[in-house]
């Protein structure tokens, strides 16, 4: 025990004596450059020291002036010191002065994508990642990138096809399969979402939408049977899954089960409060349970969330409210009037 506490102690001096060491080597270096701040390597060297310390926007001020008479290795030091400050406007400015050195180094093609990506310069970012492919086809990393890009764009076909080069390339993985089961379902492949959901759910079986997909395509083929089952073991495997549950939901929803519907969209609320889909569906289900107050609610709460439009709310809250006229129910008839002009006037559509 005695020796025991003798060795962490031990340690803890070597590690004091190091930060000390650290510390007044970089003061050194320092009152060094107030001498003689000309001296590029002197400033170089300090500005290690800091970037080590982790002091970022202290290296980018020692480094910046001199910009222009930096070595590549300064550059980099200064190019990740911006990155960590997420100045990424300065950090892509940097980078290009590399570049202009390197232009077909992979890795810095890789970071200048990463940097214009933030800034939402996503063209920028493609052309880049592309760049740095072609530079060195086998740099995963602007693989695995550039799919990210075109999921966020919704472009799933490139997406796709670049998680088909990442699998050619550098092998099968269960989140690639994951991902090709999303893509293919989202477009609306009906036999490549079959082929590759199944392979997802074996070989990635703790993600919901591996299953959820699989039970929709099923579903679409019209085997309902099988479809329902594996949304059903889903709901049970997943209890708080508020994409397995609203699924569920949806299925009964089509069937005018509005009872069973209503059960599943109230616990996919309880899993994701501010989840829009979960909302309209509880809206629908409860209007077809001729719960108007519950409904009404929903509606209003869906038409805040789904800030993108994504399920068509404002349609759907439209046919409610038009349903409601038809059976002369004027009473909730005017409340559902008010609630759709405020969801108009909030809605981008």
């Amino acid at each position: 025990m005695n020796r025991n506490l003798k060795f962490h102690a031990t340690w803890a001096i070597h590690i004091v004596i190091i930060f000390l060491h650290c510390h007044l080597f970089a003061a050194t270096l320092q009152e060094q450059l107030k001498k003689n701040p000309e001296n590029l390597s002197l400033r170089e060297k300090l500005a290690r020291s800091l970037y080590k310390k982790k002091k970022f926007n202290q290296v980018s001020k020692t480094l910046e002036p001199y910009v222009d008479d930096l070595n590549i290795k300064s550059l980099k030091l200064l190019s990740n010191s911006y990155h960590e400050l997420k100045d990424y406007k300065n950090e892509e400015r940097v980078l290009k002065l590399i570049l202009e050195q390197r232009p077909k180094s992979a890795k810095v093609l890789y970071a200048m994508a990463l940097a214009q990506r933030k800034q939402k310069n996503m063209d920028g970012a493609v052309t880049n990642l592309r760049k740095s492919i072609k530079s060195n086809p086998q740099f995963k990393h602007a693989y695995v990138a550039l799919s990210k890009i075109f999921e966020a764009q919704k472009n799933y076909y490139e997406a796709r096809n670049t998680i088909k080069d990442i699998i050619r390339l550098f092998g099968d993985k269960p989140q690639y399969q994951t991902s090709l089961c999303r893509y293919f379902a989202v477009d609306g492949y009906l036999e490549e979402t079959l082929s590759h959901c199944q392979i997802a759910a074996k070989k990635d079986p703790k993600v919901p939408e591996n299953h959820i997909f699989l039970a929709q395509s099923l579903l679409d083929k019209g085997d309902k049977k099988q479809g329902q089952k594996i949304l059903k073991q889903t709901v049970q495997r997943f209890p708080k899954s508020e994409p397995a549950l609203s699924a569920l939901g949806l299925f009964y929803l089509k069937k005018d089960n509005f009872a069973s519907a209503l059960r599943f969209y109230k616990r996919a609320v309880a899993a994701q409060k501010n989840s829009a889909r979960a909302h309209i569906g509880l809206a629908q289900a409860s209007f077809g349970n001729k719960n108007y107050e519950l409904a009404l609610k929903s509606f209003k709460k869906s038409c805040r969330l789904d800030e993108h439009r994504e399920y068509d709310v404002l349609q759907k809250f439209r046919k409610a409210t038009g349903q409601l006229r038809q059976k002369s129910i004027y009473r909730w008839m005017s409340k559902y009037s008010s609630g759709l002009y405020a969801c108009r006037g909030s809605s981008k559509q």
